[in-house]
């Protein structure tokens, strides 16, 4: 879903355009979930979600990916 959209779905949610224009993508969709009554989880399962019919999962592991990808230090392996 591209930003208008979500930002347009968040103001149907009552969160202010003001306040969703300062906040990203993932911060937004955040604000979402928590305003419709759903777990605030936006990014933080690479896998195995157990939300199976949530619109942003797609989104979400990508947003995952990209977290755990900068956590990461170059050159060290991850420990296990």
């Amino acid at each position: 879903m591209d930003i208008t959209a979500i930002r347009k779905k968040a103001g149907s949610l009552g969160i202010a355009d003001d306040a969703a224009a300062d906040m990203t993508k993932a911060q937004l969709i955040v604000a979402i979930q928590a305003a419709e009554g759903n777990s605030p989880c936006y990014g933080s399962k690479t896998g195995g979600c157990p939300y199976t019919n949530c619109c942003w999962m797609d989104d979400c592991y990508a947003e995952a990916r990209q977290i755990a990808a900068r956590k990461r230090i170059p050159g060290k392996k991850p420990s296990r």
